[in-house]
């Protein structure tokens, strides 16, 4: 396959993981003409709120860093300029760059249609080309063909195989096993396996989502009183979310 148009390819970085709340505090855009020809567009911005420490050492940027940037609105038509009559590629950006980018335009009145473009998101190339279900991780880590595939007993030889190699091929990156668990199976800040409760970074337990989402349930208690108990009374949540809410419930009521 040959390219026919103008790729932008880019990459944001932001206050957070909301496409809907966070903001952009920088973009890089490399695009590349069919010719071989390159063309950058590079900025950061002042986001206008608060960026968390945690964030901030993932990529360096904090609030004072950011200070004396531009606004977002500043740089805004220049991007529009810059994608246009290209197609758009980058790593999931089809779940998150794009849909956070197209918040930003709609906030400073600029109204993008990223349909006009073709979306090259190459980590879902990857999970449409190389299959990331047990037949493809036999195929991918022990080099064989999975054979009697979703017969329990099969599958979970497989997967004792495949974890195996796991250890062995990843070692240089994770520490110990438990550290590999930790690391990606997300449970760690879970308090409940669904993640309907987690811990904040003052330690505090906080729900993660609906209208009181990001807020300590002892605010949540505060404000409104019926909260936890309509979510392990009416909600159709998972059994061990009921139960957690029921505990927090029954304390906060002394």
């Amino acid at each position: 396959m040959k390219q026919t148009k103008p790729i932008v390819f880019f990459d944001l970085e932001t206050t957070g993981l909301s496409t809907t709340k966070d903001r952009i505090v920088e973009i890089y855009m490399l695009k590349i003409h069919t010719d071989g020809t390159e063309e950058e567009l590079y900025s950061r911005f002042n986001p206008g709120i608060n960026v968390p420490d945690y964030v901030a050492e993932i990529h360096g940027m904090d609030n004072e860093t950011l200070l004396n940037e531009p606004k977002f609105a500043e740089k805004a038509q220049d991007i529009v300029e810059f994608m246009k009559g290209s197609d758009l590629s980058g790593y999931n950006i089809v779940k998150f760059d794009i849909p956070l980018l197209i918040e930003e335009l709609n906030r400073v009145g600029i109204v993008h249609n990223f349909k006009q473009h073709k979306i090259f998101d190459s980590y879902l190339i990857w999970t449409k080309c190389e299959s990331r279900d047990l037949s493809g991780a036999v195929r991918r880590f022990l080099g064989e063909k999975m054979e009697n595939a979703h017969n329990a007993k099969p599958d979970v030889v497989a997967t004792s195989k495949i974890l195996m190699k796991q250890f062995e091929e990843y070692s240089d990156r994770f520490d110990t096993p438990e550290s590999m668990a930790d690391e990606t199976s997300g449970l760690k800040e879970k308090l409940d396996f669904s993640g309907k409760f987690a811990k904040n970074e003052e330690n505090q337990i906080i729900i993660t989502f609906g209208k009181h989402k990001d807020k300590p349930v002892q605010q949540v208690h505060k404000e409104d009183a019926g909260y936890l108990k309509w979510i392990f009374e009416m909600a159709d949540f998972a059994a061990d979310t009921k139960r957690l809410a029921k505990q927090i419930h029954e304390k906060l009521n002394g």
